[in-house]
């Protein structure tokens, strides 16, 4: 299972599948460790290890240690690339208001809504193809059968 999600992380029509969810994982799991009363430091280090990602993890890891030194969460997450820019811009907008919390499910929201967009064109994508390598499989197996009954039809007349 471990070798079908690294796969699955190196495809390029899968990778932003994987990335979009583990981010929305990511930012689901900051908002429920702030509405709980934890600091974004605990907050961090609790949600980095929701994800499977270990790009990711680099990633907030890189946060935590940038957060560590006094930079600001907003810009950490930006600077460590675990977040674009419009997020990181609304996650400093949070900060400011008081309303992290309710950022973050935004977020995660977004992040969500991306991977189900990503999924759902990737499954139309996709499924012509199947629809023809069904078809052709069936057809096979139909000569398979039809030829040898034909052959006998054919010898005993």
């Amino acid at each position: 299972r471990g070798d079908l999600k690294a796969m699955g992380r190196r495809l390029p029509f899968t990778r932003g599948i994987y990335e979009a969810t583990a981010l929305s994982r990511f930012a689901d799991g900051m908002a429920i460790t702030l509405k709980s009363g934890l600091d974004s430091d605990e907050g961090l280090e609790l949600s980095g290890k929701l994800t499977d990602s270990p790009d990711l993890r680099e990633k907030i890891e890189a946060c935590r240690r940038r957060t560590a030194e006094g930079e600001e969460l907003g810009a950490a997450f930006q600077e460590a690339g675990v977040f674009s820019g419009l997020h990181a811009r609304m996650v400093n907008v949070g900060i400011l208001s008081g309303s992290l919390d309710q950022v973050m499910e935004r977020v995660a929201e977004q992040y969500a809504g991306e991977a189900d967009e990503r999924i759902s064109r990737t499954v139309s994508r996709l499924e012509p193809t199947l629809v023809a390598v069904m078809s052709i499989l069936v057809g096979m197996i139909l000569l398979s059968v039809m030829l040898p009954l034909m052959g006998i039809m054919s010898g005993s007349g």
